[in-house]
């Protein structure tokens, strides 16, 4: 699936605050995990994107980096840097620190046969704003939330009319840590401690 009318965004403006070091270049599996995120979008769309402020931490994959508008908002910020400069009816926005999303879990939120403007994974009873589809149509609503001052991702769906896309181990591509943040000592340890990562 090379699609056309969906960018692929991945945030890496963060300051990793949580990591003490920047998470998105830590190596998981041989990698940078934003390699791995990175090359898994860009199996499925024909454009992908950076965001973030750090230009020279990420040239190194390649691809353009966009700038957030608004600075120092954190994801919604990224958002809206998004869905402003890429041209497409709508962006698949990923974190940075999901090492083990994959191909399929992206193209099962794409084509989820829902309408609306906001396609989101849920796992467990976690709806993952980071792993979701936004259309270019939420933007009036972003720049509400930014303007009063909310940056709450969850208070972001809460206004949006979000479709919520169940992600259940009957899925033929599930696995138990498909959408895991790697976004602190303690979860990088612990995924060191396990023999399989998948």
């Amino acid at each position: 699936m090379a699609s056309n009318s969906v960018a692929g965004a991945v945030l890496a403006g963060g300051h990793s605050s949580r990591m003490g070091r920047n998470k998105a270049l830590i190596s998981v599996g041989g990698k940078p995990m934003i390699q791995t995120i990175t090359n898994t979008m860009c199996q499925l769309f024909a454009e992908v994107v950076i965001i973030s402020d750090q230009r020279g931490s990420y040239q190194f994959l390649g691809l353009p980096i966009i700038h957030d508008i608004h600075k120092d908002l954190g994801p919604i910020g990224g958002i809206h840097a998004a869905l402003t400069e890429l041209d497409t009816p709508a962006a698949f926005i990923m974190g940075c620190d999901t090492p083990f999303v994959s191909t399929e879990i992206v193209e099962y939120i794409v084509n989820y046969p829902a309408d609306a403007p906001v396609k989101a994974a849920l796992v467990d009873t976690t709806i993952q704003p980071l792993c979701a589809l936004y259309r270019r149509d939420c933007l009036p609503v972003i720049n509400d939330q930014i303007c009063r001052g909310t940056r709450k991702l969850s208070d972001l769906l809460n206004s949006l009319r979000t479709a919520v896309v169940p992600i259940t181990p009957d899925l033929p591509f599930y696995r138990p840590h498909l959408l895991q943040n790697i976004n602190d000592p303690k979860s990088l340890q612990a995924l060191n401690s396990r023999k399989h990562w998948s």
